[in-house]
Protein backbone atom coordinates (compact mmCIF):
# COMPACT_ATOMS: atom_id res chain seq x y z
CA UNK A 1 0.00 0.00 0.00
CA UNK A 2 1.11 3.76 -0.35
CA UNK A 3 2.04 3.91 3.07
CA UNK A 4 5.11 0.95 2.90
CA UNK A 5 6.01 2.21 -0.60
CA UNK A 6 6.60 6.16 0.63
CA UNK A 7 7.67 6.56 3.90
CA UNK A 8 10.87 6.59 4.29
CA UNK A 9 13.63 7.45 6.78
CA UNK A 10 15.68 10.33 5.79
CA UNK A 11 17.74 11.69 8.83
CA UNK A 12 19.03 9.88 11.86
CA UNK A 13 20.97 11.88 14.54
CA UNK A 14 21.86 8.83 16.94
CA UNK A 15 24.98 10.12 18.76
CA UNK A 16 24.54 13.99 19.60
CA UNK A 17 27.86 16.44 20.29
CA UNK A 18 29.78 15.03 23.45
CA UNK A 19 30.42 17.68 26.21
CA UNK A 20 31.76 14.76 28.72
CA UNK A 21 28.98 15.68 30.84
CA UNK A 22 26.86 12.32 31.32
CA UNK A 23 23.74 14.23 32.85
CA UNK A 24 23.10 16.54 29.26
CA UNK A 25 20.00 15.92 27.90
CA UNK A 26 19.26 13.51 24.91
CA UNK A 27 18.86 15.32 21.60
CA UNK A 28 18.68 11.77 19.04
CA UNK A 29 16.19 12.01 16.53
CA UNK A 30 14.57 9.98 13.75
CA UNK A 31 13.29 12.08 10.59
CA UNK A 32 10.61 10.15 8.20
CA UNK A 33 9.62 11.19 4.99
CA UNK A 34 6.80 10.92 2.58
CA UNK A 35 8.43 10.50 -1.02
CA UNK A 36 4.90 9.40 -2.86
CA UNK A 37 2.78 10.97 -4.70
CA UNK A 38 -0.21 11.72 -2.26
CA UNK A 39 -0.56 11.72 1.27
CA UNK A 40 -0.16 8.88 3.88
CA UNK A 41 -1.57 8.22 7.46
CA UNK A 42 0.81 6.72 9.63
CA UNK A 43 -1.77 4.93 11.81
CA UNK A 44 -0.61 1.84 13.32
CA UNK A 45 3.01 1.75 11.93
CA UNK A 46 5.57 0.89 14.63
CA UNK A 47 9.18 1.12 15.06
CA UNK A 48 10.18 -2.69 16.20
CA UNK A 49 13.51 -2.81 16.26
CA UNK A 50 16.20 0.34 17.86
CA UNK A 51 13.21 1.95 19.21
CA UNK A 52 9.87 1.48 20.58
CA UNK A 53 6.96 3.87 19.16
CA UNK A 54 3.44 3.60 17.56
CA UNK A 55 1.71 6.40 15.14
CA UNK A 56 -1.70 7.18 16.28
CA UNK A 57 -3.48 9.10 13.09
CA UNK A 58 -0.92 11.27 11.43
CA UNK A 59 -1.85 12.66 7.52
CA UNK A 60 1.77 13.28 6.24
CA UNK A 61 1.58 15.39 3.14
CA UNK A 62 3.62 14.81 -0.52
CA UNK A 63 7.46 15.73 0.59
CA UNK A 64 6.34 16.12 4.63
CA UNK A 65 8.99 15.56 7.40
CA UNK A 66 7.89 14.42 10.60
CA UNK A 67 10.09 13.80 13.52
CA UNK A 68 10.30 10.81 16.30
CA UNK A 69 12.89 12.44 19.42
CA UNK A 70 14.32 10.84 22.35
CA UNK A 71 13.30 13.70 24.82
CA UNK A 72 10.81 16.53 23.47
CA UNK A 73 12.04 19.01 26.52
CA UNK A 74 15.50 18.95 25.21
CA UNK A 75 15.10 18.58 21.20
CA UNK A 76 13.11 21.90 21.57
CA UNK A 77 15.81 23.48 24.04
CA UNK A 78 18.26 22.76 21.21
CA UNK A 79 16.25 23.35 18.06
CA UNK A 80 13.53 25.19 18.65
CA UNK A 81 9.12 24.66 18.91
CA UNK A 82 8.37 24.99 15.23
CA UNK A 83 9.77 22.06 13.76
CA UNK A 84 7.34 18.94 13.13
CA UNK A 85 7.65 16.17 16.17
CA UNK A 86 5.38 14.03 16.84
CA UNK A 87 6.19 11.83 19.72
CA UNK A 88 8.53 11.11 21.92
CA UNK A 89 9.97 7.39 21.89
CA UNK A 90 11.14 4.84 24.29
CA UNK A 91 14.58 3.24 23.97
CA UNK A 92 17.60 5.26 22.73
CA UNK A 93 19.42 5.09 19.15
CA UNK A 94 22.39 3.07 20.35
CA UNK A 95 26.08 5.38 20.07
CA UNK A 96 27.61 2.24 18.19
CA UNK A 97 25.14 0.93 15.55
CA UNK A 98 22.46 -0.83 15.78
CA UNK A 99 19.19 -1.98 13.31
CA UNK A 100 16.30 -0.36 12.38
CA UNK A 101 12.91 -1.52 11.70
CA UNK A 102 9.28 -0.32 11.57
CA UNK A 103 6.46 -2.18 9.99
CA UNK A 104 2.68 -0.98 8.62
CA UNK A 105 -0.66 -1.24 10.16
CA UNK A 106 -0.49 -5.12 8.77
CA UNK A 107 2.63 -5.72 10.52
CA UNK A 108 4.54 -5.53 6.96
CA UNK A 109 8.17 -4.87 7.50
CA UNK A 110 8.20 -0.91 5.51
CA UNK A 111 12.49 -0.39 6.28
CA UNK A 112 14.55 -2.76 7.95
CA UNK A 113 18.76 -1.42 8.00
CA UNK A 114 21.36 -1.37 10.40
CA UNK A 115 23.65 1.72 10.60
CA UNK A 116 26.96 1.70 11.92
CA UNK A 117 29.24 4.47 13.97
CA UNK A 118 32.48 3.43 11.69
CA UNK A 119 30.43 4.95 8.71
CA UNK A 120 31.56 8.68 9.24
CA UNK A 121 33.71 10.08 12.21
CA UNK A 122 31.36 13.43 12.43
CA UNK A 123 28.34 11.73 12.98
CA UNK A 124 29.65 9.68 15.83
CA UNK A 125 29.79 11.98 18.86
CA UNK A 126 31.07 15.61 16.97
CA UNK A 127 27.38 16.06 16.33
CA UNK A 128 26.31 15.64 12.84
CA UNK A 129 23.27 13.68 11.83
CA UNK A 130 23.45 10.31 9.18
CA UNK A 131 21.62 11.68 6.57
CA UNK A 132 20.19 9.51 3.45
CA UNK A 133 21.89 11.11 0.24
CA UNK A 134 18.43 10.81 -1.63
CA UNK A 135 15.29 9.06 0.22
CA UNK A 136 13.55 9.10 -2.96
CA UNK A 137 16.03 6.99 -5.07
CA UNK A 138 17.49 4.50 -1.88
CA UNK A 139 16.66 1.43 -2.16
CA UNK A 140 13.98 0.80 0.53
CA UNK A 141 15.71 -2.16 1.89
CA UNK A 142 19.24 -0.92 1.13
CA UNK A 143 20.38 0.60 3.67
CA UNK A 144 22.82 -1.02 5.23
CA UNK A 145 25.44 0.62 3.04
CA UNK A 146 27.49 3.12 4.10
CA UNK A 147 27.29 4.14 0.30
CA UNK A 148 23.53 5.36 0.99
CA UNK A 149 24.34 7.91 3.51
CA UNK A 150 26.36 11.27 4.34
CA UNK A 151 26.61 13.25 7.32
CA UNK A 152 24.86 15.97 7.62
CA UNK A 153 25.62 19.68 6.11
CA UNK A 154 26.04 21.10 9.65
CA UNK A 155 26.36 20.48 13.30
CA UNK A 156 23.15 18.94 15.01
CA UNK A 157 21.88 17.90 11.40
CA UNK A 158 18.65 19.75 9.50
CA UNK A 159 16.03 17.89 11.29
CA UNK A 160 12.41 18.60 9.41
CA UNK A 161 14.17 19.80 6.29
CA UNK A 162 16.42 18.87 3.51
CA UNK A 163 19.81 19.86 3.21
CA UNK A 164 21.22 18.43 0.27
CA UNK A 165 23.20 20.72 -2.23
CA UNK A 166 24.53 22.75 0.32
CA UNK A 167 28.23 20.67 0.43
CA UNK A 168 29.54 19.26 -2.60
CA UNK A 169 28.61 15.41 -3.25
CA UNK A 170 30.17 12.99 -1.36
CA UNK A 171 34.00 11.33 -2.94
CA UNK A 172 33.78 14.52 -5.15
CA UNK A 173 37.05 15.56 -3.52
CA UNK A 174 39.50 12.63 -2.48
CA UNK A 175 42.60 12.14 -1.22
CA UNK A 176 44.04 10.94 -4.05
CA UNK A 177 48.07 10.43 -3.25
CA UNK A 178 50.77 11.61 -0.97
CA UNK A 179 54.15 11.47 0.03
CA UNK A 180 54.80 10.05 3.44
CA UNK A 181 58.20 9.43 3.49
CA UNK A 182 60.51 12.33 1.30
CA UNK A 183 64.07 11.26 2.97
CA UNK A 184 64.82 14.96 4.66
CA UNK A 185 62.44 16.52 1.45
CA UNK A 186 58.82 18.04 1.87
CA UNK A 187 55.86 15.47 2.32
CA UNK A 188 52.86 16.45 0.31
CA UNK A 189 49.04 15.67 0.15
CA UNK A 190 47.20 15.59 -3.33
CA UNK A 191 43.88 15.91 -3.68
CA UNK A 192 41.62 15.20 -6.95
CA UNK A 193 38.42 16.79 -8.08
CA UNK A 194 35.88 13.28 -9.47
CA UNK A 195 33.54 15.75 -10.77
CA UNK A 196 33.01 18.10 -13.86
CA UNK A 197 33.50 21.32 -11.75
CA UNK A 198 35.69 22.94 -9.85
CA UNK A 199 35.43 22.92 -6.03
CA UNK A 200 35.90 25.87 -3.54
CA UNK A 201 37.85 24.65 -1.06
CA UNK A 202 38.66 28.16 1.13
CA UNK A 203 38.03 27.24 4.76
CA UNK A 204 38.36 23.62 4.25
CA UNK A 205 40.65 21.23 6.90
CA UNK A 206 43.72 18.88 6.45
CA UNK A 207 44.65 17.18 9.43
CA UNK A 208 46.45 13.59 10.85
CA UNK A 209 44.24 13.74 13.72
CA UNK A 210 40.88 12.68 14.61
CA UNK A 211 41.27 14.23 17.69
CA UNK A 212 42.05 17.50 16.10
CA UNK A 213 40.10 17.87 12.53
CA UNK A 214 41.54 21.56 11.85
CA UNK A 215 45.17 21.45 11.80
CA UNK A 216 45.61 23.11 8.98
CA UNK A 217 42.66 25.51 6.98
CA UNK A 218 42.98 25.52 3.60
CA UNK A 219 43.26 29.40 2.17
CA UNK A 220 40.16 31.36 0.96
CA UNK A 221 39.98 31.27 -2.67
CA UNK A 222 41.58 28.23 -3.38
CA UNK A 223 39.93 26.10 -5.71
CA UNK A 224 40.60 22.25 -7.05
CA UNK A 225 39.76 22.46 -10.62
CA UNK A 226 37.08 19.94 -12.63
CA UNK A 227 38.80 16.81 -12.89
CA UNK A 228 41.94 18.56 -11.57
CA UNK A 229 44.53 18.58 -8.66
CA UNK A 230 45.56 20.49 -5.77
CA UNK A 231 48.70 19.61 -3.86
CA UNK A 232 49.99 21.06 -0.05
CA UNK A 233 53.33 20.60 0.83
CA UNK A 234 54.63 20.22 4.48
CA UNK A 235 57.43 22.77 4.15
CA UNK A 236 55.12 25.13 2.63
CA UNK A 237 51.41 24.78 4.18
CA UNK A 238 50.55 22.26 6.74
CA UNK A 239 54.01 22.18 8.68
CA UNK A 240 55.12 25.39 7.54
CA UNK A 241 54.53 28.43 10.93
CA UNK A 242 54.17 31.52 8.53
CA UNK A 243 51.48 29.71 6.56
CA UNK A 244 48.55 31.59 8.46
CA UNK A 245 46.23 28.38 7.76
CA UNK A 246 49.12 26.12 9.97
CA UNK A 247 47.06 26.26 13.31
CA UNK A 248 49.03 23.05 14.08
CA UNK A 249 51.61 21.63 12.78
CA UNK A 250 52.07 18.58 11.64
CA UNK A 251 53.81 15.94 9.14
CA UNK A 252 53.06 12.40 7.55
CA UNK A 253 54.26 9.06 9.23
CA UNK A 254 56.67 7.08 7.18
CA UNK A 255 55.32 4.05 9.34
CA UNK A 256 51.72 5.01 8.39
CA UNK A 257 48.40 6.97 9.74
CA UNK A 258 45.56 8.60 8.64
CA UNK A 259 45.17 11.88 6.62
CA UNK A 260 41.48 13.47 6.99
CA UNK A 261 40.01 16.14 4.83
CA UNK A 262 37.10 17.96 6.16
CA UNK A 263 34.67 21.07 5.05
CA UNK A 264 34.74 24.15 6.81
CA UNK A 265 33.10 27.83 7.24
CA UNK A 266 33.54 30.36 9.15
CA UNK A 267 36.20 28.26 11.10
CA UNK A 268 33.32 25.28 11.97
CA UNK A 269 33.60 22.32 10.63
CA UNK A 270 31.06 21.55 8.14
CA UNK A 271 29.66 17.77 7.29
CA UNK A 272 32.04 16.90 3.82
CA UNK A 273 34.71 14.24 5.45
CA UNK A 274 37.45 12.09 3.61
CA UNK A 275 39.76 10.39 5.44
CA UNK A 276 42.52 8.00 4.01
CA UNK A 277 44.23 5.45 5.94
CA UNK A 278 47.70 4.32 4.90
CA UNK A 279 50.39 1.84 5.51
CA UNK A 280 54.36 2.26 5.58
CA UNK A 281 56.20 3.67 2.70
CA UNK A 282 59.93 3.51 2.02
CA UNK A 283 61.90 6.60 1.16
CA UNK A 284 60.80 8.29 -1.62
CA UNK A 285 58.12 6.11 -2.61
CA UNK A 286 54.06 7.76 -2.81
CA UNK A 287 51.17 6.20 -2.19
CA UNK A 288 48.04 6.59 -4.31
CA UNK A 289 44.73 5.64 -4.95
CA UNK A 290 44.10 2.91 -8.04
CA UNK A 291 41.52 1.52 -9.00
CA UNK A 292 40.72 -2.29 -9.47
CA UNK A 293 38.73 -4.42 -12.02
CA UNK A 294 35.99 -4.57 -9.96
CA UNK A 295 35.72 -0.63 -9.65
CA UNK A 296 36.66 -0.85 -6.48
CA UNK A 297 39.43 1.37 -5.18
CA UNK A 298 43.21 0.61 -3.04
CA UNK A 299 45.39 2.79 -1.47
CA UNK A 300 49.20 1.77 -2.60
CA UNK A 301 53.07 2.23 -3.11
CA UNK A 302 53.12 3.73 -6.98
CA UNK A 303 56.10 3.42 -9.72
CA UNK A 304 56.94 6.76 -9.39
CA UNK A 305 55.22 10.47 -7.40
CA UNK A 306 53.14 12.21 -9.45
CA UNK A 307 52.30 15.35 -7.76
CA UNK A 308 49.57 17.14 -9.21
CA UNK A 309 49.41 14.50 -12.40
CA UNK A 310 47.43 11.45 -12.76
CA UNK A 311 48.58 8.73 -10.73
CA UNK A 312 51.26 5.77 -11.92
CA UNK A 313 51.05 2.38 -11.91
CA UNK A 314 51.33 0.45 -8.58
CA UNK A 315 54.46 -0.19 -7.94
CA UNK A 316 53.26 -4.38 -7.64
CA UNK A 317 50.20 -5.87 -9.00
CA UNK A 318 47.16 -5.04 -7.37
CA UNK A 319 43.85 -6.37 -9.72
CA UNK A 320 41.86 -8.61 -8.44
Amino acid sequence: GPVAESLRVSEILYHPADTGDPSDPNTEYIELTNIGTEAINLNLVQFTKGIDYTFGSLLLPVGGYCLLVKDIAAFEARYGTDLPVVGQYAGSLNNSGERIEFVDATGAVIQSFEYDDDWFDLTDGIGFSLTVRDPRTADAQGLDSRSVWRPSAYSGGSPGADDSGLLPDPDSVVINELLANSGGGSDWIELYSATDQSIDLSGWYLSDDNDDLMKYRIAEGTVVPAGGYLVFYETLHFDNQGDPGCLTPFGLSKDGETVYLSSGSEGVLTGYSEQQDFGASETGVSLGRWEQSDGSYVFVALMEPTPGAANAEPAASQDQ
